[in-house]
């Protein structure tokens, strides 16, 4: 029985689920030849990669969360020990809240960018929600490097720093490729949201208005780079869970196939953070 159909149908969803979407359970899918979405939930995005030596994961998800995160990697037939590699896409707490637990639980070596770390440092507040129970107390075994890629089985994995939502913000680049030898180009933008780049929101920890402008700037040269799958760091970003639609296989990757959702993301993000950065700017 495909764990598709373990997908509940909420057509009038209750209370929490409006205003918690975290705290309802996602099934594991693949979305790419060695790659699943496992976060468990239906809030943020946590990619478990199959690389042929050990599992590899970007992101843990919250802290209260992880039991799903394990369950799904449980669900898809692996185990969760055999996860040796996080990779964190930024600094906020629903994407890096499970990373201690796992990281003691699996023995995985830890990446992320030193921008991050440095934030997560100077300003622990900057990494929480009201949800999360949790102290920042882990130390990475690596920081990322644009010009040196991530080599971890089967997988080369280019980093490069997208600052804006963080100023660590890491988004992956990396090939993937299926039993025919079809090769398939994935991306990930590490964190798009608005809404940590408004002044208010700066200027409470000390980071620079001009961040809007790298972050418009990254945009506009990522929406070039050709992405044959994309991998968001929430799902809603770009209505994954739709390709779900199109089949009755949760492992079936190829809905998710589509060169035209990568470039609609990045020009899509671009034109709403340039109208925020004119409105942000005309109050300076």
């Amino acid at each position: 029985m495909s764990i598709f159909g373990m997908q509940p149908d909420y057509p009038n969803p209750p209370e929490i689920i409006r205003t918690h979407p975290w705290d309802m359970w996602m099934p594991p899918f693949r979305v790419a030849p060695h790659v699943y979405y496992a976060s468990g939930n239906d809030w943020v995005s946590c990619f478990l990669i199959d690389t042929g030596d050990g599992l590899a994961i970007i992101d843990t998800s919250h802290h209260e969360l992880l039991y799903m995160l394990t369950e799904s990697v449980r669900i898809l037939g692996f185990d969760p020990k055999d996860i040796k590699h996080i990779l964190l896409s930024h600094e906020h707490a629903d994407h890096c809240g499970g990373l201690r637990a796992l990281k003691e639980y699996s023995g995985a070596e830890v990446y992320m960018s030193k921008e991050g770390y440095d934030n997560m440092r100077r300003n622990p507040d900057f990494t929480y929600m009201p949800m999360e129970h949790f102290k920042m107390d882990f130390e990475p075994d690596h920081f990322y490097s644009d010009d040196e890629p991530i080599k971890i089985g089967n997988f080369t994995i280019r980093t490069q720093l997208t600052p804006g939502h963080t100023p660590g913000v890491t988004s992956f680049f990396f090939e993937d490729i299926d039993e025919d030898g079809t090769v398939y180009r994935c991306a990930m933008h590490g964190g798009m949201g608005l809404n940590a780049m408004k002044n208010v929101r700066l200027d409470q920890f000390g980071l620079p208005h001009s961040c809007r402008k790298r972050y418009i700037a990254d945009l506009e040269k990522l929406a070039n780079v050709p992405v044959e799958i994309c991998l968001p760091s929430h799902p809603r970003q770009t209505g994954i869970f739709e390709g779900l639609k199109y089949t009755k296989d949760n492992m079936d990757f190829r809905p998710f196939v589509d060169p035209q959702v990568w470039p609609d993301l990045m020009n899509t993000m671009r034109e709403r953070a340039i109208k925020l950065d004119a409105q942000e700017s005309a109050k300076e």
